[in-house]
């Protein structure tokens, strides 16, 4: 996911009009040079590993939906890629957000095969530089330093890896924790805020809908809070301004524009993939038991600070109240603490904070609804999302413990605090602040550099199955090449070979029955120069034959798919 702005443009985005409890003349936070390494310490693990791929410049032969990503980047850069990934239940994601950083590093190295993970990181490292201004501008320079050494605790939690990987479900985690903060400063009263959480809650749903409501549970909340303290504090001239400014104005083309393409699908694809979309969630599927849902939601709340990757990647398969008691603990804990940091933030006159725990209830509540609904597995992909909540709720505490009063907005109704008042002594919360990002910053980074390298995540499949295809398109001309298998289980390396073909200079077609996961461009017309047929033995070797499609093996195939078209024959 691309960054919805600079630290420059969010400076803006997050500035907010005088407040009437402190005088037109109240200044805001005062920024500093500490203020201004926050951000840089954020992004210290992703450049860690930014800095090993260009090292080790891994040669990395795509498999399964790396491949499918990597062939998606390559429609999007031809303008023909309008949605975003598939889903195993038949419809595609809504749209190609996630793509545009993958497309842009792509672009940038010249397609190196390592391109898509220093896209991926780019992406992340901008989603963790952009909540930490957030929270450095709406509760100074010692929370934004806390908000470090979150993200680098988060780092550690969840896996460097995940950051690295070009897939889908894990470009929503940081930017949730980003969507949280910037929600925070909306309902606090910003409405550049507020603008800036359409254009990332639009990515975010774009990239993998199972995030969608608490996605939209949070921008809603936010608005209807920022309605409310605007509300409170007249409708006059000074209160509609803020609609009119160019941070404003500029997130509302974005969001606009980010819609475009999924809307030109809708309209003139041969299979409109909203109507799917819509039709899916109405028929309704079978979920999961509300004890399911709340123990997955609990676990995944556990993730933070104390987690493993083992933990993260693992399928959450606890069912019943008896089986979930930790969980359920954690849950009851975080929404404690959210209504904790509510209430305390009211009281202080911090609407930062305030906000914030507002939303961590209300993101936990819709995480649990979206999970109770959810179809299939509860695997990793699924809800991993879940475990970039409780950043929220860690930066309403840290704004709270050490957010400054003076130049605060402070809740209408909250009685006013006295200015240049800390929720804590200054030593003291200095010292707490520096003592989390360095154990936090130290923690991600250190987990950054053992990460594996890239090169783990190349296909020895793929590469032998090239091999071999390879060798029968010796001398011959470029062209299309139907791919076909014999397994459908076998699609991971049948994606694999799509791109080393498109790679090479040949144009790989697919049955019709594949098309929604390799696009309507990779259609079989019936006019291909060659067939290439997979097969993959028990022991995980593959065999390609390449035929003409004239021959015994091209017939062959086209009888059955006639055949399955008719109704006469195996699909």
């Amino acid at each position: 996911m691309g960054s919805p702005g600079s630290p420059v443009a969010l400076d803006a985005v997050v500035a907010r009009p005088p407040s009437p409890h402190l005088g037109p003349s109240a200044p805001p936070p005062r920024r500093s040079w500490p203020g201004w390494v926050a951000p840089v310490l954020a992004v210290l693990p992703f450049a860690v590993m930014l800095v090993t791929l260009g090292v080790q410049r891994p040669p990395i032969t795509s498999y399964g939906d790396r491949a499918i990503t990597a062939l998606e980047v390559r429609d999007l850069m031809r303008g023909r890629q309008l949605l975003g990934a598939y889903s195993r239940f038949g419809w595609h994601h809504p749209g190609p957000a996630f793509l545009i950083p993958l497309a842009a590093a792509d672009v940038a190295l010249g397609r190196a095969h390592w391109a898509l993970d220093a896209g991926m990181l780019a992406a992340g490292a901008a989603a963790a530089a952009a909540l930490v201004w957030v929270v450095g501008r709406a509760a100074g320079w010692l929370a934004a330093w806390a908000a470090a050494g979150t993200v680098g605790l988060y780092v550690h939690a969840v896996g460097p890896a995940v950051f690295r990987d070009p897939w889908n479900p894990w470009a929503t985690l940081l930017p949730l924790g980003l969507l949280t903060v910037l929600c925070g400063a909306a309902g606090a009263g910003s409405i550049p805020a507020l603008a800036a959480s359409v254009v990332v809650a639009s990515v975010i749903i774009q990239t993998h809908l199972a995030a969608a409501p608490v996605a939209l549970g949070l921008v809603a909340t936010a608005a209807v809070m920022a309605w409310w303290i605007r509300r409170r504090e007249g409708s006059g001239e000074r209160a509609a301004s803020p609609w009119r400014r160019p941070a404003v104005l500029a997130a509302i083309a974005v969001g606009v524009a980010v819609w475009v393409p999924p809307l030109i699908q809708e309209a003139t694809g041969d299979d409109p993939n909203l109507s799917d979309l819509w039709r899916f969630f109405v028929d309704g599927h079978p979920g999961h038991s509300l004890s399911t849902a709340m123990g997955a939601v609990g676990d995944r709340l556990g993730q933070l600070p104390f987690g493993s990757p083992t933990h993260f990647m693992a399928t959450t398969t606890a069912a019943g109240w008896g089986h979930v008691g930790g969980a359920l603990t954690t849950v009851a804990l975080y929404l404690v603490a959210g209504v904790a940091v509510a209430v305390l933030g009211h009281r202080r006159g911090d609407g930062f904070a305030r906000a914030l725990g507002v939303l961590t209830v209300v993101a936990i509540a819709t995480a649990v609804l979206a999970v109770h609904t959810a179809a299939g597995p509860l695997q990793a992909f699924v809800i991993g999302w879940v475990t970039a909540i409780p950043i929220g709720c860690w930066m309403g505490v840290a704004s709270l413990l050490l957010g400054p009063s003076h130049g605060r907005r402070p809740a209408p109704g909250a009685p006013r605090p006295a200015p240049g008042s800390r929720r804590v002594p200054p030593a003291l919360a200095a010292a707490a602040a520096g003592a989390l990002v360095v154990a936090g910053t130290a923690a991600g980074t250190a987990a950054a550099a053992a990460a594996p390298s890239a090169a783990t995540e190349t296909a020895p499949q793929v590469t032998e199955a090239w091999a071999q295809l390879r060798s029968g398109l010796a001398g011959r001309a470029g062209g299309s090449v139907l791919l076909l298998m014999d397994d459908p289980g076998d699609w991971p390396v049948q994606a694999g070979l799509a791109l080393e073909l498109e790679e090479h200079g040949w144009r790989a077609h697919v049955g019709d029955e594949w098309v929604f996961m390799l696009g309507p461009a990779r259609r079989e017309t019936g006019h291909e120069s060659l067939v290439a047929t997979l097969r993959v033995s028990a022991d995980g070797h593959p065999t390609v034959r390449v035929t003409s499609p004239l021959g015994p093996q091209g017939l062959r195939a086209a009888a059955a798919r006639v055949a399955a078209v008719l109704g006469t024959g195996p699909a």
